[in-house]
């Protein structure tokens, strides 16, 4: 029997490894996979069983930050008339000691149609025009009552939005205050006890109501320099409402 040289079984094996390489890479294969999984579920065990592993919450988009604003105060605007004396030229002397009620619907004129005083020679030439046309139609401009003086705003001014009110409680002008209207109002001066008045008092005199707080109705009083903004309690002031005849009449003028 011949003997063969160089056969052993070891080089046998590797010959049929080589030759069937398919079979070598799926193997690879498989020893890959089993590594990672075995890896996986190692560290899974070990992050499971740490102590010192702390939960991370994830970060995400949807976390709103809460700013507190405060809000501006309101601020209610305070209702302003234009204001004039009865003598804008400081003549305190016929007639313009007399021109309490023109000066009163001077004012609620021009705060009627956003108008300002121009100035006090201008105020002073458009009072005295006033007088004239009363002169014209009620033969005199010395003493005019709630219903020549509503005349006046209507026919000589041209104004239509006013009327002649009777018997108004104080909540009754606050409301019509508060619906942004003034009035009109013939007084009792005497019944005022304005310290700022010569004396005697005016018996018949007349102010101009635009606003009111808790216990004040806020005037434009012609009948005195201090007269601009001139609160007068309420209950002193409703007291004094008298016009020549005695009513408690006055004339309420909207916009």
């Amino acid at each position: 029997m011949e003997e063969v040289v160089g056969s052993s079984p070891i080089r046998s094996t590797n010959q049929k490894m080589f030759k069937n390489p398919t079979h070598n890479s799926l193997a690879f294969i498989l020893i890959v996979l089993v590594a990672i999984v075995d890896g996986i579920l190692v560290a899974d065990h070990f992050y499971a069983k740490s102590p010192n592993t702390s939960t991370i919450e994830p970060v995400t988009s949807d976390i709103t930050e809460t700013i507190e604003v405060t809000a501006p105060p309101v601020v209610v605007p305070v209702k302003s008339v234009p204001f004039i004396t009865q003598a804008p030229l400081g003549i305190w002397k016929s007639p313009w000691t007399e021109y309490a009620e023109e000066a009163c619907v001077y004012m609620a004129y021009k705060w009627a149609n956003n108008e300002g005083v121009s100035t006090q020679k201008i105020a002073s030439d458009d009072l005295y025009g006033i007088g004239l046309w009363e002169n014209e139609q009620f033969g005199s401009s010395k003493l005019t009552d709630a219903s020549q003086t509503l005349q006046i705003l209507k026919e000589y001014l041209g104004h239509t939005k006013a009327t002649l009110s009777y018997d108004l409680g104080a909540e009754d002008i606050k409301m019509l205050l508060d619906q942004d209207m003034v009035m009109i109002v013939p007084v009792n001066g005497g019944l005022l006890l304005n310290p700022h008045y010569g004396k005697p008092a005016p018996e018949h005199h007349m102010v101009l109501i635009y606003d009111y707080d808790e216990t004040t109705f806020i005037t434009n009083d012609p009948g005195t320099l201090y007269g601009e903004a001139y609160a007068y309690n309420q209950t002193a002031l409703l007291n004094s409402i008298q016009d020549l005849n005695g009513d408690k009449v006055m004339i309420v003028v909207g916009r």
